[in-house]
């Protein structure tokens, strides 16, 4: 359904893909996550425009070939109103500007080579088509970093080819900070490409400064600049950015070929690299999310432990309190919320065939349908998308005790992570342990937090030399309920908070959690008010 121009979650378009969520949207158009129904649920991106701007950028977009550009898989008339879809791959990872503001707004002269070179590329194979293609829009959020390092030049909303520029009036379009002067006076060439490219460039290369005409002086220019950018490399940027078109290099060829003097700088046969995998950020990152969303990822230090049970149980109390919450699975091989939970899903959604979804007093619950064995990476990114869907103020994830590289990309990603121990050591893992421990480090580093939860609590000797063993005193320690009582609870089809006398056992071990949570999205609240 469209709501106020928004196509909703669940929606079919094109009788073939069902939305999950908006990513994004500009002067240009909106873009949509969405799943492919012919093709196992296969994610895509949806661009809806105006038909007029959608059908030139699909018809150009699907005769060009190029590894750092889209790839489109389809294109339809949506309405009767003029929109057009454009159906393209989803691309996993993130888009330069994010990546960019991840790393502390710093990338060394290694990586931006690393990232310049097949965009450059691209931009001259752009150039060489007949007629020439200009983008006229090149800028961070334009740029895609997928999760192996590739990078794509996206959004051709407002690209037009040399002879399109030539015969019509142009559109002062561009983005400040990155369009040549021309562009205001709309007017464009490939030239225009080649000023955009260079204050790219220059932007990532001086912690995010911009270029000032205004006193456009050669000492001015170079006085931002990192000290591990070459003086060569400075002169190419300045000769790139003149204000002037005749005083820019030609060609971006001329420019690649510039650019290949400093291959060198790389590894031998290397052009791009996996940011991701490069100790400062995941494929998803991790920058303070200063939006009222707390995000929290709950894991297990051993198999057991009961991180399901502490992701529920939180999920619940903090509904409980009037807090808005999402709760889900990790994708997984052995879904167990659907069977935990079933007494509640009367009223679950059937719009997606992979996970029910349903609310229930303040919370968005996601309970995955059927196993995963294949393409897990999609279905991460859909969950994400799932849960960024709603309003809600706190999302849980249950990782148990997933242990791959995809469960540690979502920690990292997360505000707060819970790991929850038992009282049976002899179960632990000290790889496991060490590896939770690197994780910690990171996320204090980027302002995240990992807590300690002492699960299955009881009186017996070695209470506390088992608190002792954590790495830190955990912030809750969540008692052994009674085993016939936890055991009837459950094969009634409820939940121990549904029983008053367990719910006041919990509720009492939970507090010092459910404290620290409401104290963290008064931070966040506080921090959006200022930057305002």
């Amino acid at each position: 359904m469209k709501i106020d121009g928004i196509w909703g979650s669940g929606t079919i378009l094109g009788e073939r893909y069902r939305v999950l969520s908006k990513l994004g949207s500009g002067g240009m158009g909106e873009v949509y996550a969405a799943e492919d129904i012919r093709l196992q649920g296969k994610l895509r991106a949806i661009k809806v425009a105006e038909s007029a701007h959608a059908s030139e950028e699909a018809k150009m977009l699907m005769r060009l070939s190029h590894p750092s550009l889209p790839h489109i898989i389809d294109s339809f008339t949506l309405d009767r109103q003029g929109t057009e879809a454009i159906v393209m791959d989803y691309i996993h990872g993130l888009t330069l500007g994010e990546l960019f503001n991840r790393q502390g707004r710093k990338l060394s002269f290694r990586d931006v080579l690393r990232m310049a070179i097949p965009l450059c590329s691209a931009l001259v194979y752009l150039h060489r088509q007949s007629p020439p293609i200009i983008h006229r829009d090149i800028k961070p959020s334009n740029i895609m970093v997928e999760d192996n390092g590739h990078v794509r030049l996206i959004d051709f909303g407002i690209a037009k080819s040399r002879v399109a520029v030539q015969t019509q009036t142009t559109m002062k379009l561009g983005t400040p900070g990155f369009a040549a002067p021309e562009q205001h006076m709309g007017r464009s060439e490939v030239r225009t490409d080649i000023y955009g490219f260079g204050a790219l460039l220059y932007y990532l290369l001086s912690e995010g400064s911009y270029i000032n005409h205004a006193a456009f002086k050669r000492s001015s220019f170079l006085k931002p600049l990192q000290t591990d950018v070459p003086g060569q490399f400075a002169e190419m940027m300045w000769r790139m950015v003149q204000p002037s078109a005749d005083d820019r290099f030609a060609l971006m060829s001329e420019v690649e070929k510039e650019l290949q003097t400093f291959a060198s700088y790389l590894p031998d046969g290397e052009n791009v690299t996996n940011w991701m995998d490069s100790g400062k950020s995941s494929s998803y990152g991790r920058s303070r999310n200063y939006n009222r969303l707390l995000q929290i990822a709950v894991v297990s230090l051993s198999p057991g432990a009961g991180a399901t049970f502490i992701a529920i149980t939180l999920a619940k109390l903090l509904g409980a309190r009037g807090l808005t919450c999402t709760a889900a699975e990790f994708p997984t091989e052995r879904p167990e919320w659907a069977t935990l939970l079933r007494s509640n899903m009367k009223g679950r959604g059937q719009r997606e065939d992979k996970y029910y979804s349903w609310n229930e007093q303040g919370v968005w619950w996601h309970a995955q349908q059927h196993p995963f064995h294949l393409a897990q990476r999609d279905e991460m990114d859909k969950l994400h998308l799932r849960q960024k869907g709603g309003e809600a103020e706190v999302i849980i994830t249950d990782l148990s005790g997933g242990a791959s590289p995809l469960h540690k990309e979502w920690m990292l990603q997360s505000d707060v992570v819970l790991t929850v121990a038992d009282p049976y050591p002899s179960r632990w893992r000290t790889e496991q342990l060490k590896e939770l421990m690197q994780i910690s480090s990171q996320l204090s580093a980027n302002g995240g937090t990992m807590l300690w939860i002492a699960n299955k609590d009881t009186r017996f000797a070695g209470r506390n030399e088992w608190m002792s063993m954590l790495p830190e005193y955990p912030i809750a320690a969540v008692p052994l309920l009674p085993a016939a009582d936890w055991l009837d609870t459950m094969w009634r089809g409820q939940w121990a908070t549904d029983k008053k006398v367990l719910c006041k056992q919990l509720e009492k071990a939970f507090l010092p959690l459910l404290e620290y949570a409401a104290k963290e999205l008064q931070k966040k609240v506080v921090h959006v008010s200022f930057r305002r």
